[in-house]
């Protein structure tokens, strides 16, 4: 599965036709729309398993931001029906002095066809986790997450 995740993201950044839940980089992500807050709750077994998968790997701050994943909670959705959400980290939670911005993982999606179908960014700020992007590729923006089994990890170089 990595090798054709590898093809399709070649592929994609020769087409250049991908649609995000977001615009700008920066430490946090712009919104095209106004988060949605809700009524906090624990981040669910799919946002937790993803969370997981990308933390999984070493990189300077990691092993701080895995001890935050029982202490997140999601406060906000990024749209109406949008799998994107805000999450907050308890107050007095240790946090990590050398994570900010995106987490340097590559956390792609692949459908079942090996098809290049979007990615999942893990936001930080202020060395918290902060958000859980899916960024897709395409025409309807997806209503669940993505089974685990279906993103290819990779570091940043």
């Amino acid at each position: 599965m990595a090798a054709a995740a590898i093809r399709a993201r070649e592929n994609l950044k020769k087409s250049k036709k991908a649609s995000h839940d977001h615009i700008g980089e920066g430490d946090y992500p712009e919104v095209a729309t106004m988060p949605i807050a809700i009524t906090p709750r624990p981040i669910s077994l799919s946002e937790r398993a993803i969370v997981e998968l990308i933390l999984a790997n070493e990189f300077p701050g990691a092993s701080e931001l895995r001890a935050q994943v029982d202490l997140v909670r999601v406060v906000a959705q990024w749209g109406a029906g949008s799998v994107s959400v805000d999450l907050m980290v308890r107050e007095g939670t240790p946090r990590s002095l050398e994570a900010s911005g995106v987490v340097p993982v590559n956390a792609t999606v692949v459908d079942e066809s090996g098809s290049l179908f979007g990615e999942i960014l893990l936001w930080v700020t202020d060395g918290y986790l902060s958000a859980i992007e899916y960024a897709w590729y395409g025409g309807e923006p997806p209503s669940t997450l993505p089974d685990a089994k279906m993103v290819s990890i990779e570091m940043r170089p």
